[in-house]
């Protein structure tokens, strides 16, 4: 993670930054929560720098600035958004373009890309599922073929690679000796036996789901938790990792809440005019990838000089007491 100092100086070049490439003065600038690999903040401005006194109208937006590795895999999946606005899917984020009509723009060696603030509560619970899937259903619907032509989707291969790069992770751990080291190495030998059988199942279906690639669409990829909730009405945002991929993508975490939310996931699904049940193998390879991938960005927190690291052990004691391991096992026909 890349360790920021949001300091005046920081801000003061952000600042600059927006007012030249996007032509917005600023006359608020507020710090957002630190991701993983990304800073975020609100600001507040009135309008375009260059507009008369008159004409200046006020906007605040989100702003989301990339340092990771990936920045890249961030920058590129951006068109997707404008993709599903333009066939009509709004309840989504929406980008601020540049003065000159791109994307995107770089600040500080990080991808800096801007959308409009959506007031609201970034909340889940039984009562914003029912949205989310309407939202998702929207998005299945829209095609993704110009997407593909011009290769600004990619599509899901359903590879094992989140069980491997942790495997390796957990390895290197092992070559080192401090306090800290010791507590999250020991964290991971309490559950070796569930790392272990969970990884083997990962490679497993990793195989299977190969044999069968159709029905697949644009998805989320962590729909759930970045739904805004503003009154009565819904935003699905964050689409950093959009996917051609079967709708178990999104569906998997249905395990979490029930019967209950898989139906109405479906059902969702039929109202958007798709004619498909999720299928077991899929929704298990998806509930052991996600478990592996986060697993991953807690050693990637780790490893690095963020100022997060003393969090990690907290963090993964969390993830393995809640986790829903159980009724993957049940959906993967194991007990």
């Amino acid at each position: 993670m890349h360790a920021i100092q949001r300091d005046d100086l920081y801000k003061k070049r952000l600042i600059d930054c927006i007012r030249c490439e996007y032509g917005i003065s600023a006359t608020f600038l507020a710090e957002a929560n630190r991701g993983f690999y990304a800073e975020t903040w609100r600001l507040d401005s009135t309008g375009s720098s260059d507009s008369s006194e008159s004409t200046k109208a006020s906007r605040s937006c989100f702003l989301k600035i990339n340092y990771s590795s990936d920045k890249e895999t961030y920058a590129n999946n951006l068109p997707v958004i404008e993709h599903l606005h333009h066939h009509g899917v709004n309840a989504i984020s929406s980008i601020v373009k540049t003065a000159d009509n791109r994307l995107f723009t770089e600040f500080d060696g990080a991808v800096l890309a801007i959308f409009d603030w959506i007031d609201g509560e970034n909340i889940q619970d039984e009562s914003t599922k029912i949205p989310e899937y309407r939202i998702l259903g929207k998005v299945y619907s829209v095609p993704a073929d110009e997407l593909l032509i011009t290769n600004k989707l990619t599509r899901e291969d359903f590879t094992a690679d989140s069980a491997s790069l942790f495997l390796h992770q957990w390895a290197e751990l092992k070559k080192q000796t401090d306090k800290c080291t010791q507590h999250v190495s020991a964290i991971l030998d309490e559950h070796r036996e569930q790392l272990i059988h969970n990884s083997e199942r990962l490679k497993l279906l990793s195989i299977k789901c190969r044999l069968k690639c159709d029905h697949f669409y644009i998805t989320h990829g962590d729909a759930g938790a970045n739904i805004i909730k503003n009154g009565n009405s819904y935003y699905l945002v964050d689409w950093d990792n959009p996917l051609l991929a079967p709708v178990e993508r999104d569906a998997w975490f249905c395990l979490y809440w029930g019967d209950w939310a898989l139906s109405a996931f479906t059902d969702s699904l039929r109202d958007n005019g798709i004619e498909y049940s999720v299928r077991n193998e899929r929704m298990a390879y998806y509930g052991y990838h996600n478990y592996f991938f986060r697993l991953t960005e807690y050693m990637k927190t780790y490893f690095s000089s963020g100022q997060n690291k003393e969090e990690i052990p907290g963090k993964l004691q969390e993830f393995f007491k809640y986790w829903i391991d159980e009724e993957i096992k049940r959906i993967d026909g194991m007990k």
